[in-house]
């Protein structure tokens, strides 16, 4: 099998879709009602890929995973911090494959200059909590029943994670488009 991890281009938009779908249409995980249409969610991406990289994992060209970093908030002094997010397909988790998505997306970040990571999740999804404490998260705030969907109400978790020691004059986050293309290309590779 070949694996790859990859920055994302149009053609994986489609893909990455089918695997959100089954989220928003059978569970809490993510507080959206209707899936997105194809237009509208190539939009976000393109949106968040002006600065964020979004990496897909495939297996033999097919597309089984998803991770990209977000705009944590707007205003002027959160530029430092960001949101991530991750998907995988139903039928491939529990194989490495979200930890090789992380790991390469963290690192990513941090060289990209982001102090911050931010993560919120559904508080009954245990599976990823736990997923998002190996990596270092530490639970900081707690929503109690702030969305409500398929009959009940949910709770939300925000967990962060330090990516590096905090600066006193701290430089602007580049876009992932301004780093050396090859350090990029090894990173992709490196946690295969």
């Amino acid at each position: 099998m070949n694996r790859t991890i990859e920055l994302v281009n149009d053609h994986d938009i489609e893909e990455m879709l089918h695997i959100y779908a089954p989220y928003v249409l059978e569970t809490p995980i993510t507080f959206e009602y209707e899936v997105p249409s194809l237009n509208e969610f190539k939009e976000r991406i393109h949106s968040n890929a002006i600065q964020f990289p979004c990496l897909v994992y495939k297996i033999d060209e097919k597309i089984v995973g998803y991770a990209y970093g977000s705009l944590f908030k707007t205003k002027a002094a959160f530029q430092w911090d960001t949101e991530v997010t991750i998907y995988l397909s139903n039928s491939h988790q529990g194989e490495g494959i979200g930890k090789s998505l992380y790991q390469t997306l963290l690192n990513l970040l941090t060289l990209q200059g982001y102090y911050n990571v931010y993560a919120l999740i559904t508080s009954s999804n245990e599976k990823s909590i736990h997923f998002h404490e190996y990596f270092d998260f530490h639970p900081i705030s707690f929503y109690e029943n702030t969305g409500f969907k398929q009959g009940k109400w949910h709770s939300l978790t925000v967990l962060h994670k330090k990516l590096c020691d905090y600066k006193e004059n701290p430089i602007e986050p580049i876009s992932y488009h301004l780093l050396n293309p090859n350090t990029i290309q090894s990173i992709l590779r490196k946690y295969l």
